[in-house]
């Protein structure tokens, strides 16, 4: 079945007591023409958090109306925020960390400018390099049917991080580290406390560029109360450690 994102439902004027929805723009485009969407074809759509099933009533050269939408109860989303922050790497490889940290359950992504990045992103080209960037990051969540849109922010200098950003929980994943330090002795120390808090908490976790952090990167985001994480006695590739990290909290929350 295929997945939307919609921002608002409305009280349907076809059928009484039931919600409907508009599929606009690129989306329209790509279910009309792509996908080639037919009437009475059952889709989701997802709507400030909450996904939602339903079928297509109208196709228009604009836009998809979807009605009697209903109210899925399986959760697609962490009890808490999940945000990476990735050291740019070469941009065919920020493309692939987006979708699969999507897929993941991240709730935003953070590009970091490091001093060892081979990449940087020109100040002229950073608006449509951001909007390109969020379009994979929609796609990806289509796929993944996620409840929530993840959101792709424009790449800042790693000195700007705490500046800018605020978290609960900071950890960062260095190869340099002691092996004592692991992600899982980390995690199970603070788990219960995210998990049973109140208010959804922010948890980022960072990961370095080609070349990793440098001793200065590692200084200022510890003195910021960031903490350090190891991810075993293997040196990983940085399109690989944020995954693994990934991977680790959202299947040990989810179980």
């Amino acid at each position: 079945m295929h997945h939307f994102f919609v921002d608002r439902l409305e009280k349907s004027s076809k059928f009484p007591g039931a919600f409907m929805t508009t599929i606009v723009e690129k989306q329209a485009h790509h279910l009309i023409n792509v996908l080639r969407a037919e009437i009475g074809e059952e889709i989701s759509v997802a709507c400030l958090g909450h996904n939602y099933q339903g079928f297509i009533s109208e196709i228009r050269p604009t836009h998809v109306v979807v009605e009697q939408l209903t109210l899925q109860e399986q959760k697609a989303e962490l009890p808490f925020e999940l945000i990476l922050v990735q050291g740019l790497p070469k941009s065919d490889k920020l493309e692939f960390i987006i979708t699969k940290a999507c897929e993941l359950g991240v709730s935003k992504i953070l590009p970091l400018q490091c001093e060892r990045s081979i990449t940087r992103d020109k100040a002229d080209k950073a608006e449509k390099i951001t909007i390109r960037r969020n379009e994979i990051a929609l796609a990806a969540c289509k796929q993944a049917h996620r409840s929530q849109l993840v959101k792709v922010e424009k790449s800042i200098a790693g000195r700007e991080l705490f500046q800018k950003y605020q978290f609960d929980y900071c950890l960062i994943a260095y190869e340099k580290s002691d092996l004592t330090q692991s992600l899982a002795k980390y995690w199970q120390t603070v788990k219960k406390s995210i998990l049973t808090a109140p208010k959804r908490k922010q948890i980022a976790v960072v990961v370095g560029p080609e070349g990793g952090f440098t001793p200065a990167e590692i200084a200022y985001f510890t003195a910021n109360n960031a903490d350090i994480v190891n991810l075993g006695a293997r040196i990983l590739r940085t399109e690989t450690a944020g995954l693994a990290l990934l991977s680790y909290i959202m299947l040990d929350s989810e179980q």
